[in-house]
């Protein structure tokens, strides 16, 4: 019995690296501090600069969306203030940082974040 309860235990850890794991407010700022990705939608570069200010502008249009704040509390949340206030929990894969609010969650390859400010490119000249 004993060696079926270990073949089971060695199961349910290997399967467990899939898992998102929790990742720290730390984190969360070293990760969005001065960077740039596009949105869950793909419509818009979103950039969140050092100082705590966010810009979005839109892909294909060039067109600047809502400014506004973002945060992380401590309770490891991201936080976007325009006009009004959205919050994700932030969890993390070995590849993945994944967002989840109000029951939905979605995903995105921690390579898919860029350095500095990639908004410029986007505007309409």
């Amino acid at each position: 019995k004993k060696v079926s309860q270990l073949g089971l235990a060695i199961v349910a850890i290997s399967a467990t690296p899939a898992l998102a794991a929790p990742m720290s407010p730390q984190e969360i700022l070293a990760l969005y501090s001065d960077s740039s990705s596009v949105s869950g939608s793909g419509t818009h570069l979103n950039y969140y600069a050092p100082d705590g200010s966010y810009k979005t502008t839109n892909i294909k249009t060039g067109e600047a969306g809502e400014a506004g704040k973002w945060y992380v509390t401590n309770t490891s949340k991201l936080c976007i203030v325009t006009k009004n206030e959205r919050c994700w929990k932030i969890t993390q894969t070995k590849t993945k940082v994944c967002f989840s609010a109000k029951g939905n969650q979605s995903c995105r390859a921690k390579n898919k974040y860029m350095r500095g400010d990639r908004t410029s490119a986007y505007v309409k000249k």
